[in-house]
């Protein structure tokens, strides 16, 4: 999946655009997926994962979360932007795949361990072009909020540790998402976040879950 940093660049272009009603809640939806505790005894599917076409292919079904959240979409920006995520996820995965060529080494510890390496040489470059600033923790009860019936989002730590992000700065060059990589990737989830969110204000959707399916053996 995308990094942090990543999406809250993503989340910065798309604030040029789109009529955004709390920019603060905003950014904190589209990190909030990833702001989970690990649990091997209770999974839990803050992306929305499906198996689909009889079991060989995955998707992140962003659909079902639209269809349980759509007042909050609307009328929440923290709900928008962890419906974006989810999008913005989908595509990385595509673009991960099928562009970088990457599928047949997918969930190996060692192309996990590139791509993390990856994003944390990315983070200076992405942090200084796009003027992006730590996210503070919200000052209401967080843990009260209607969302965490998803899964018990762990964001206090999640948040604590992010901070190291903004203070790195690492001299070295990506092995898979090079700069250029990471700028066209950046562009895709622009371009189509915005379609969804113009089809959104019509009462639509620009596309589903199944146009971002990929293969799962």
């Amino acid at each position: 999946m995308a990094s942090r940093i990543m999406h809250l660049a993503i989340c910065k272009q798309l604030e040029k655009y789109i009529e955004v009603k709390d920019i603060d809640r905003f950014r904190l939806g589209q990190i909030l997926p990833d702001a989970v505790i690990s649990n091997q005894e209770v999974p839990f599917n803050s992306h929305y994962r499906k198996s689909v076409c009889n079991n060989s292919k995955m998707i992140m079904d962003f659909s079902s979360y639209f269809r349980d959240y759509e007042r909050e979409i609307h009328e929440d920006s923290l709900y928008l932007g962890y419906y974006f995520h989810l999008i913005e996820d989908v595509i990385f995965r595509n673009f991960m795949y099928y562009n970088l060529k990457l599928l047949s080494r997918r969930g190996t510890p060692q192309l996990i361990g590139e791509l993390y390496q990856d994003y944390h040489i990315l983070n200076y470059y992405l942090i200084q072009k796009y003027h992006i600033t730590p996210i503070q923790h919200p000052t209401r009860n967080f843990k009260k909020e209607y969302i965490n019936q998803i899964c018990p989002f762990d964001l206090e730590s999640f948040l604590a540790n992010m901070q190291s992000d903004f203070t790195e700065h690492i001299i070295e060059k990506p092995k898979h998402f090079t700069e250029d990589y990471a700028e066209r990737y950046l562009e895709q989830c622009r371009e189509y976040c915005l379609k969804e969110y113009n089809a959104l204000l019509k009462g639509k959707h620009a596309f589903s879950p199944i146009d971002f399916a990929w293969d799962k053996n």
